[in-house]
């Protein structure tokens, strides 16, 4: 028997309600939870890995925070993060106001660096951040590299012989040839291109304790790379140009500190 259309097209509407009805009934009730992993995270989480295989994004975000540890678990200088999860040295702290890996958050974090202080505009430890916080024989803090020195001026050299080296922050005398550097046995050269007295021009000028003249200070260092270096002290420190065992914590093991250039265990 043939139906009316009005029929035929009432017995659909019932038919497709019951399919959508069926449907929704399937829905799952409870959000799915995968086995937990020790903390709380779940097993693919806690992997830091997608179930795709992949870096996990956070929600609302991307791949960043996975993507800034590499494949051997270590951050890049200044990676971007969003905790100091996703940090390792030689930045093992997130400023997370910038989104990046820094060296420093605080004074505490620059424990067993050589370094003090946290500079706050650059979070990276210096030696100084003001004046008061300099010795007497190195009284003047350049807050452009953090350390203490002799002068950031020539007025705080005293004479009208004496320039500060902005370089070296040394006072050093001035000159035209090296015959004007005679009363200056540390520095017996003179620089033709700042016309200042210096210590060397090149690595012949530097006696075997420090063989390397430093070309944008002119002064003879230990070091002024790790190639310079071996042994047991195989790192050049950029700070003191000295052959060191280590210059930062990251170059330690067993839970070792670096301490002015060594590895200590701490009490």
């Amino acid at each position: 028997m043939i139906l009316p259309l009005v029929v035929r097209r009432a017995v659909f509407l019932v038919w497709s309600a019951s399919i959508l009805l069926g449907n929704l009934s399937c829905v799952a009730q409870e959000t799915y939870k995968g086995r937990q992993a020790e903390g709380g995270a779940s097993a693919a989480g806690a992997a830091g890995v997608s179930m795709a295989g992949g870096p996990l994004a956070e929600p609302g975000g991307d791949a960043a925070g996975g993507a800034a540890m590499g494949a051997a678990g270590t951050a890049s200088p200044n990676a971007e993060c969003r905790s100091s999860e996703q940090c390792a040295p030689p930045n093992p702290y997130c400023a997370t106001a910038l989104g990046r890996c820094v060296e420093c958050l605080s004074q505490r974090n620059c424990s067993g660096t050589g370094r003090t202080y946290c500079e706050p505009a650059s979070n990276t430890c210096v030696s100084c951040l003001q004046d008061a916080q300099c010795p007497h024989t190195a009284p003047y803090c350049a807050t452009a590299i953090g350390e203490c020195v002799e002068c950031v001026s020539t007025n705080n050299c005293g004479s009208d012989y004496l320039v500060c080296d902005r370089r070296t922050y040394h006072c050093v005398p001035t000159c035209q040839a090296h015959a004007d550097c005679e009363s200056s046995p540390n520095a017996p050269f003179c620089d033709p291109q700042r016309n200042i007295c210096v210590q060397c021009l090149a690595d012949e000028n530097c006696p075997e304790t420090k063989p390397r003249c430093a070309p944008d200070i002119k002064e003879c260092a230990g070091c002024l790379a790790d190639t310079d270096c071996g042994g047991s002290r195989a790192r050049c420190d950029p700070h003191t140009a000295v052959c060191v065992e280590c210059v930062s914590n990251a170059d330690c093991a067993g839970g070792a500190v670096c301490a002015d250039g060594t590895c200590q265990i701490p009490k």
